[in-house]
């Protein structure tokens, strides 16, 4: 399953939050999904989907809020601080970027918690913190840093947040105009069908003169009765 939005595969259960997503929407399987990447809420039909059953979303674990955030591929610096004594530095890769923090695949692990300074391609270096760290064999680990101050937003890595925005006010716009579509016509329907229920047929409304029926019956049918031989 891939998001429609950033297109990313780190895709988990989101909560169902109404009634319409507890019972018409779970019954026919179409259920509520979220984006880890750029944290984007969307439906999916998942007819094995535990959470169709009686169960509930007792099971499902909690939603991990987070910043939206975009995959990466470039160089990073990271200067691990020492409180005593100097910091060692380290060559790595940013696997993904957000504007609270990065993911960097590093050479050997971080102790978690520590203080770092991480450097992108084309920024300064950003304070952050070790918030966890995820060995991945002989390629190094994975760790996530969370920056005390946020990248910038007119910077240039802020560009494919903006991109993932105008993706995502797309789409609700799309959603918004095709509703709009189904009620107008629906609403259009609707009077064009009390319009024609409302109009006017004499042969209905109109009340009968039987006596002038009877006599223009009389009538058609001595001209239509041949006259008797002599």
């Amino acid at each position: 399953m891939a998001c429609p939005i950033c297109l990313g595969s780190d895709v988990f259960a989101s909560h169902r939050r109404s009634v319409l997503e507890r019972g018409p929407l779970t019954w026919i399987g179409l259920l509520p999904f979220r984006c880890g990447q750029c944290q984007t809420r969307f439906y999916r039909i998942a007819l094995k989907d535990p959470r169709r059953r009686k169960a509930g979303d007792s099971t499902t674990p909690p939603e991990s809020r987070r910043s939206p955030r975009w995959p990466a591929n470039e160089k990073a610096t990271v200067a691990v601080e020492a409180p005593d004594g100097p910091g060692v530095v380290v060559e790595g890769m940013a696997v993904n970027v957000s504007m609270d923090g990065v993911r960097l695949r590093l050479p050997h692990a971080i102790p978690e918690g520590s203080q770092v300074r991480v450097a992108l391609e084309g920024t300064g270096s950003r304070l952050g913190e070790i918030c966890w760290v995820r060995p991945i064999g002989e390629a190094g680990a994975l760790h996530g840093v969370r920056f005390q101050t946020g990248l910038d937003r007119r910077g240039r890595h802020a560009r494919p947040l903006r991109w993932i925005r105008l993706r995502r006010l797309s789409r609700r716009g799309m959603i918004a105009l095709i509703g709009f579509l189904v009620i107008a016509t629906a609403a259009y329907g609707l009077v064009w069908w009390l319009e024609n229920q409302r109009k006017y047929r004499p042969r209905y409304y109109e009340p009968k003169d039987v006596e002038r029926q009877i006599h223009d019956l009389q009538r058609d049918l001595r001209e239509v009765k041949p006259p008797r031989q002599p």
